[in-house]
């Protein structure tokens, strides 16, 4: 199950990006993120 985290800056429309820890190319900075936790998919992590 993937380690999901969220982007605390918003992106110009509002919405913020989710990240799944191991498999992201391009992620936030640490300070930048809120973890969410592991999930079974990213669905799951933004509900």
């Amino acid at each position: 199950m993937p380690y999901y985290y969220v982007n605390k800056n918003a992106q110009l429309n509002g919405d913020h990006e989710v990240h799944e820890k191991n498999n992201c190319p391009n992620p936030p900075n640490f300070e930048n993120r809120k973890d969410l936790g592991w999930h079974v998919d990213c669905h799951s992590a933004v509900r």
